[in-house]
């Protein structure tokens, strides 16, 4: 069944009707309003300069093509479309959308035009069931929202060639059996707020000119398969409530690269790999555990770059941090609790004034520490235990080495136990050195102590250091180059 015309505005309007074959409305140059009631379909296709349909309590056994020029909207509530949805515009600067509502079906969706979005849900009870993939594409901007109720599908791809790329979950759940890939020139932006379930077998997210965001902030944001995030300028993954769970988590940024999980727990079923150009801020902050069973790689760039992990965090491999010039900053372990590393620590930083902290955390095998030039400042406290061999260089400059210097009143368990045969070199310069405070000081204790193994070397390098062996709390260890 055909319906034409040209000039003004076209509309038809139909309730309780049955046809059996496709339903098409031919428009021209004319605006389109189509409008089905409680109606059966055998397929619809509308073209005009502007394409509007809405269906209300409809079945189409067939597809669903809306083509326009300047507009195409669709509006389901609800329909069960048994076949492929198509909404489209032609001209750069035309709007293409989908909004669904109600319990919808559909074999796969596609929205593409200029401007571009599909929007699900209307009320908690609504759902979306797509058997297909759902594909939105702009020349501008590309969005999709799942606002109320459920989304379900079997990939997501959205892209943008010249604007932005948003996904928004703020519904119950948006679940996809495949992956789901956003790509934009501008921002690209993955949000999932409230109480949402978010599930994909894999994630990507592009930009090629601006910024890549990952923002979890629902009740879970589930990824069986990769996560990765490239960003032009940042890239970044912030967990602000509820839990993260992935696979290989890849972070990349032509400046800041962040992956920053201050929610519940982070956790990452294979390797974990941050690059940032200019900077790195990686910052482990869980109320529970976030454990990474694979292999970490952080890799950061020209300027400052930031580590830092709570008692909450356990590496269950080893764990590499390899940080470019500026004044960088590394902190793994607090007070709270113990944090573990269950492989190598290796820690290398280049030139500027850089801090690393390591509080109550054990570590299971090798430990490397290597600073360049730069007023370098190395802190183990609270009962820290390496198993393995420990290696520290502080480069050139003026260093400071300070262990064990909590006592139990401090929060302190223990003493700081280097169990590997262990080298701490100060190198060149007027280094500072603090090993346990003396039991005879105010307020020490055998928790303000270090044991090294048999055979470990101080060593202060060439320079005016200073050491009070008075003061000191230590066993096991040769002092070398330090009054």
């Amino acid at each position: 069944m055909t319906v034409s015309g040209t000039g003004g505005t076209q509309t038809v309007n139909s309730t309780n009707v049955a046809i059996t074959k496709s339903f098409a409305g031919a428009f021209g140059d004319s605006i389109g309003n189509l409008t089905f009631t409680t109606s059966t379909l055998g397929g619809l296709k509308e073209v005009a300069a502007s394409s509007t349909a809405t269906l209300t309590t409809v079945t189409v056994n067939g597809p669903v093509a809306l083509a326009g020029v300047v507009t195409a909207s669709l509006t389901t509530n609800p329909a069960s479309v048994n076949g492929t949805v198509d909404v489209g515009v032609s001209h750069p600067n035309g709007a293409a959308s989908a909004t669904w509502k109600g319990a919808s079906t559909a074999v796969g969706i596609k929205v593409h035009g200029g401007q571009s979005s599909l929007t699900a849900g209307n009320a908690a009870a609504d759902s979306l069931i797509v058997t297909g993939p759902v594909s939105v594409s702009a020349y501008r901007n590309a969005t999709l929202t799942e606002s109320k109720g459920t989304m379900t599908t079997t990939g997501v791809t959205l892209s943008s060639t010249t604007g932005t790329g948003t996904v928004t979950v703020s519904g119950t759940s948006l679940t996809v059996n495949g992956p789901i890939s956003v790509s934009s020139f501008q921002a690209a932006n993955v949000t999932a707020n409230g109480g949402t379930a978010t599930t994909a077998n894999g994630f990507t997210v592009i930009s090629k000119a601006r910024s890549a965001t990952i923002t979890a902030g629902g009740n879970a944001f589930t990824v069986n398969g990769d996560a990765t995030v490239t960003g032009y300028l940042n890239a970044t993954i912030n967990e602000t409530a509820g839990t993260i769970t992935t696979n290989n988590v890849k972070r990349g940024a032509g400046d800041t690269a962040s992956v920053t999980p201050a929610g519940t727990s982070f956790t990452a079923n294979g390797g974990f790999q941050v690059t940032g150009k200019l900077a790195t801020n990686v910052t482990f902050g869980t109320s529970s555990t976030s454990e990474l069973k694979g292999k970490i790689a952080i890799t950061g760039g020209a300027l400052g770059d930031t580590f830092t992990a709570s008692s909450k965090f356990k590496a269950d491999q080893s764990m590499s941090l390899k940080f470019g010039n500026g004044d960088n900053s590394v902190t793994i372990g607090d007070k709270s609790g113990a944090a573990g590393v269950v492989g190598d620590l290796s820690i290398a930083t280049g030139i500027g004034a850089d801090t690393i902290t390591i509080r109550q955390t054990s570590v299971g095998d090798k430990v490397s520490i290597l600073t360049s030039s730069g007023i370098d400042g190395l802190t183990i406290d609270d009962g820290a235990v390496f198993t393995g061999k420990f290696t520290t260089d502080l480069g050139s400059s003026d260093d400071t080495i300070t262990v064990a210097q909590d006592t139990a009143a401090q929060g302190s368990p223990g003493p700081v136990l280097f169990n590997g045969l262990t080298n701490l070199l100060g190198n060149t310069g007027n280094d500072t050195l603090f090993l346990g405070k003396a039991t005879g000081a105010p307020g020490a204790d055998s928790k303000s102590a270090v044991q090294f193994a048999a055979s470990s070397i101080v060593d202060g390098g060439l320079g005016l250091n200073v050491f009070d062996p008075t003061t000191a709390q230590t066993s096991g260890q040769t002092i070398k180059h330090w009054p």
